[in-house]
């Protein structure tokens, strides 16, 4: 392979590279994606779905600086802590299961855990 087509592939590859990392950031494409395709961006006070829930927790421990490869395992696991604290399941009528609630459960059960881990 000569240098032209080597330069080629480097750029190439750098393009890449950035696109992916602009995409990933809070708030970026693939954010906007999984939005709509979960049907996330609903008003901050509508009920969520579970999978909604730990989503938009995930999104909140995004941008209070967790990395995404972490966001969503930790969103996942604050959940499952506070359900099993409060030994409720997942919507229970004395609960709110809103976009609000899960900003607050993400403060709550991963102020502490989530800054350890390498996020």
């Amino acid at each position: 392979m000569g240098w032209f087509s080597k330069a080629i592939d480097a750029g190439v590859k750098r393009g890449i590279e950035s696109a992916i990392e602009r995409a990933s950031r809070p708030g970026g494409l693939l954010e906007q994606a999984v939005d709509r395709v979960l049907g996330t961006n609903l008003p901050d006070d509508a009920p969520m779905t579970e999978t909604q829930f730990i989503w938009a927790m995930a999104q909140h421990l995004r941008w209070r600086g967790a990395k995404a490869s972490f966001a969503l395992p930790l969103a996942s696991g604050a959940l499952r802590q506070l359900l099993k604290d409060e030994r409720i399941d997942y919507g229970a009528h004395s609960y709110l299961w809103d976009r609000n609630a899960a900003r607050i459960a993400a403060d709550e059960y991963e102020a502490d855990h989530w800054e350890t881990v390498d996020a």
